[in-house]
């Protein structure tokens, strides 16, 4: 990453005006919007929001019948 890049995020470009070091956790990037000629911070690369997993539903072992 480069100052000066161009970058999407959250579907708008910014530029990338600064960045924690590498071995800074969480890694964090400073972009600038050039339309509102503001600046923030933001963790990269940005987490997506993880998709509900559709569990199938379980099935029920056959019972067992006990003759007497």
């Amino acid at each position: 990453m480069r100052i000066g890049k161009e970058v999407t995020y959250n579907g708008r470009r910014y530029a990338v005006v600064g960045f924690t070091p590498l071995s800074v956790t969480p890694f964090r990037v400073e972009l600038f919007d050039d339309e509102t000629r503001e600046s923030f911070w933001v963790e990269w690369p940005p987490v997506q929001p993880l998709e509900r997993l559709r569990l199938a539903p379980e099935r029920s072992a056959p019972s067992a019948e006990l003759n007497d």
